[in-house]
């Protein structure tokens, strides 16, 4: 398992408008008498830490709470998205979900569909609606009430552009992130 904490992080906005939060990024594998790969195919070894810079967007949510997109940023233009354009990078409206914080952890997406009536179902269930330019409000049934903010952006796991989500919790302040299932180049 390899575990990843902020360690210092640099925000600022470029001229054309994006802000930027640069990051830099400690990786500890946490394995014993094994080894684990980075993103880039090096070696950890169970002791060792390696840092790597990334930078990432961040946006102000409805809320006025500071939200990080989870995907290295890669030139996208910070814009509105449209709920058709936001369900159109989704294959059948359907997201890899994440939760982070305690007391609820997911190591590993699960997956969701989006329905077109505002409901949510699969791994978890709850409710959704879009507002203003790119606004989101997810309310996941046994969780929380998430306010956050969709964007356009380069989806590295998959090698194409797609969807995101990137959320703060009402009441837990902990992170949701998603990103739309998606194949298109």
């Amino acid at each position: 398992m390899i575990f990843m904490r902020r360690d210092m992080g640099t925000y600022y906005t470029t001229s054309d408008g994006v802000n930027i939060a640069m990051l830099m990024i400690r990786t500890l594998a946490l394995q014993k008498d094994k080894t684990a790969e980075c993103d880039n195919g090096h070696p950890l070894a169970a002791s060792s830490t390696k840092y790597m810079m990334q930078a990432h967007q961040y946006y102000l949510n409805s809320e006025g709470d500071i939200v990080i997109n989870a995907n290295r940023y890669a030139k996208e233009p910070d814009r509105a998205v449209t709920k058709e354009e936001f369900l159109f990078f989704a294959e059948e409206n359907k997201f890899q979900l994440v939760l982070a914080g305690d007391p609820y952890v997911t190591t590993e997406a699960v997956y969701v569909t989006l329905g077109e009536d505002g409901t949510i179902s699969g791994d978890a269930a709850g409710t959704w609606s879009m507002y203003g330019d790119r606004y989101i409000k997810l309310e996941i049934e046994g969780y929380d009430t998430y306010y956050g903010v969709v964007a356009v952006s380069w989806l590295d796991n998959k090698n194409c552009l797609g969807t995101t989500v990137t959320a703060m919790g009402q009441t837990s302040g902990c992170p949701l992130y998603m990103n739309s299932e998606t194949d298109i180049q």
